[in-house]
C-alpha cells in the first residue's frame, strides 16, 4: 500500500493509484520524469513545486548537518549547518549517515532543543564534532531551532 493514502479509504490497486497521481501531476503541468512511476520508485521520489525547491516550512521533520557547539549561555547549537531538508524518519539509517557524511558544511546556525529526547546522547562528548541532526524545524527570526529526535556523529572533527 502506498504512502499518502488515507487510512479509512477504500483500497484501490497500486497501478490505479499511480494512474491517478500521474494524471494529477500532468494536469498541473509537472514535467515528465525520466523513469516510470512505480510503487518501488515512488518511495524515493521527492516532488518539487513548480517554483523549484523552497525552504522547508516551519514544523517539518528535517535533517541537517553541522558542528556541535555550546553557546555562551550554555545552550547547544549546530554551527556551519546546511539548509535543512525534509526527511521521512525521526531516526537515522546507515544510508542517511553515509549520505550526510559526504556533505559539506553550510553557513546556518540552529539552536538545538529537546536534547534530552535523544536516547543516550551526551552533547559534551560530541562538542566540536560534525553531527547529523534530525528533528522538527522551528523557524523564528533570529531564533531558528530544531526540536531534536536524533543526533549522529559523522566525524570527530568539524573540518570544512
Amino acid at each position: 500500500m502506498l504512502l499518502g493514502r488515507p487510512a479509512n479509504a477504500t483500497p484501490i490497486p497500486d497501478d490505479d493509484y499511480l494512474d491517478i497521481l500521474t494524471y494529477i501531476l500532468k494536469v498541473n503541468d509537472y514535467p515528465t520524469g525520466v523513469t516510470e512511476l512505480t510503487p518501488a520508485v515512488l518511495q524515493n521520489v521527492i516532488f518539487v513545486g513548480k517554483s523549484g525547491p523552497q525552504p522547508v516550512p516551519d514544523g517539518a521533520l528535517v535533517i541537517t548537518i553541522g558542528c556541535l557547539s555550546q553557546a555562551s549561555n550554555g545552550s547547544w547549537v549546530l554551527l556551519s549547518a546546511t539548509e535543512p531538508a525534509r526527511t521521512r524518519t525521526e531516526t537515522s539509517t546507515p544510508a542517511d549517515i553515509k549520505t550526510s557524511s559526504q556533505k559539506s558544511l553550510g553557513a546556518l546556525v540552529f539552536r538545538l532543543a529537546d536534547l534530552d529526547a535523544v536516547p543516550n546522547f551526551a552533547p559534551e562528548e560530541h562538542k566540536g564534532q560534525k553531527m547529523q541532526a534530525k528533528g522538527y524545524l522551528v523557524r523564528q527570526p533570529n531564533a531558528e531551532r530544531i526540536s531534536l529526535s536524533s543526533m549522529e556523529m559523522l566525524d570527530s572533527t568539524c573540518a570544512r
